[in-house]
């Protein structure tokens, strides 16, 4: 999954196991799969030291709730503790589906449920067809929308609807259209981008990266003769003050 940030991070100190994160990740299991609402839990621990658990799980929710519903379990997930014995952390993301689109929430959901239900649920994230992952201004809060289409139009109406519910501006994001599997970091808008449009509208991309006066292409395997067609025509597509470099697989 694309969610960058952790969220619902729990601590508690006591004695327990010396491997304490898969005993951890069994209570937390066990308790989540009888929220109702919840679909579906992945739930798995890890022990960086001894005596110490890291637990990280993945929620998903029962198809096309409403928001109303978002909400209560999302306050349900908030107020789970480990027992007195458990000494671990917890991280979860929460996955909200609605037919095509799975959103998932990661970071502040938990500090703010009423309106990060607002958002996965706003109707108009359902129309958009991308993955989208967004890195919100002063927030460890991320948003990501899996669907299936246009990437470029599916990354607006994010950042549109990310502004009205959180009442923040995306800052920067990653974009991944479903259908090519490509990938694009870095500016929503200028010369670059509209550099990188073009060439991702007219050639198969593995990715790219867009910054002020500079466009990173990457390009699946090739036969030489046709990497060296390709490669000049994604060039002849920049502009003056845009600097187009294009890399091979790693």
């Amino acid at each position: 999954m694309l969610a960058t940030t952790a969220a619902a991070t729990l601590v508690f100190t006591a004695c327990g196991p010396v491997n304490a994160g898969d005993p951890a990740a069994l209570e937390y299991q066990a308790w989540v799969d009888d929220v109702e609402g919840v679909e579906s839990a992945d739930v798995n621990g890890m022990s960086p030291w001894p005596f110490q658990g890291e637990v990280y799980a993945t929620v998903r929710l029962e198809e096309l709730l409403g928001a109303p519903e978002v909400v209560e379990i999302l306050e349900e997930l908030r107020t789970f503790t480990f027992d007195e014995s458990t000494n671990a952390t917890l991280e979860v993301d929460v996955v909200y589906v609605a037919g095509d689109a799975e959103l998932t929430m990661a970071g502040s959901w938990d500090s703010d449920p009423e309106t990060w239900a607002a958002l996965v649920t706003d109707p108009a994230l359902r129309e958009t067809a991308t993955v989208v992952v967004t890195t919100l201004v002063d927030d460890d809060a991320s948003l990501v929308a899996v669907t299936r289409g246009d990437a470029v139009e599916g990354a607006a109406m994010l950042d549109a609807a990310v502004e009205r519910h959180l009442g923040v501006t995306v800052a920067d994001h990653r974009v991944r259209d479903a259908a090519s599997t490509s990938d694009l970091e870095g500016e929503r808008t200028g010369p670059a981008r509209e550099v990188y449009e073009r060439i991702a509208a007219e050639f198969s991309i593995t990715g790219g990266q867009v910054r002020e006066g500079e466009v990173w292409i990457g390009l699946p395997a090739l036969a030489p003769v046709v990497r060296a067609e390709v490669v000049s025509r994604i060039t002849a597509l920049s502009v003056p003050g845009v600097v187009v470099e294009v890399h091979d697989p790693r």
